[in-house]
């Protein structure tokens, strides 16, 4: 129950920096598996080190023998025991390749949010997002508790925007 109304919108890039697309050579006329998953391992390891997480796996379908230009193929990433989703498209001899959600580290999340709404709104703040690694869909929302030290609560809407750099967030 909200005993006061607390309110705010701001804009807040919370993710892990963005994973729009990759790319890499993969040679010859068939797609070399390893070449691909080593691929999406890297670069993914990369956006989940300062969230302190690592792949864990990477399994692809098969996009067959020789697939042609624009072939698209799909990828599961899997961090902390939660699944990543990745499009792979074949481009003459490259492999592009795009992350469908972003990883949020939920209680990295609480924390960076606590800061940016007790900032906004002033009076001490505390968010609970719960733990975890997340992964969230350019559109997604995700709630999470906000209080205060008088026992004021509400509820924090976080939006995830499509860039990852101007995602935002609400509190009823």
């Amino acid at each position: 129950m909200i005993t006061r109304r607390m309110s705010a919108l701001i804009f807040v890039s919370l993710a892990a920096p963005i994973l729009a697309s990759c790319s890499f050579s993969v040679g010859g006329s068939s797609i070399d598996q390893d070449k691909v998953t080593e691929s999406i391992t890297e670069t993914f390891n990369k956006t989940l080190a300062p969230l302190g997480h690592t792949t864990s796996t990477v399994t692809c379908d098969d996009p067959g023998k020789n697939p042609a230009d624009g072939t698209e193929f799909d990828c599961i990433a899997t961090a902390s025991g939660t699944d990543f989703n990745v499009v792979s498209t074949v481009a003459g001899n490259d492999v592009n390749f795009k992350f469908v959600e972003r990883p949020y580290d939920m209680k990295k999340t609480a924390e960076t949010l606590t800061a940016a709404v007790t900032e906004k709104m002033g009076g001490v703040k505390a968010v609970d997002c719960g733990e975890g690694l997340r992964a969230y869909a350019p559109g997604a929302t995700f709630t999470c508790g906000v209080g205060d030290s008088e026992g004021n609560t509400g509820t924090l809407t976080y939006t995830v925007s499509e860039s990852g750099s101007d995602d935002q967030w609400v509190v009823r």
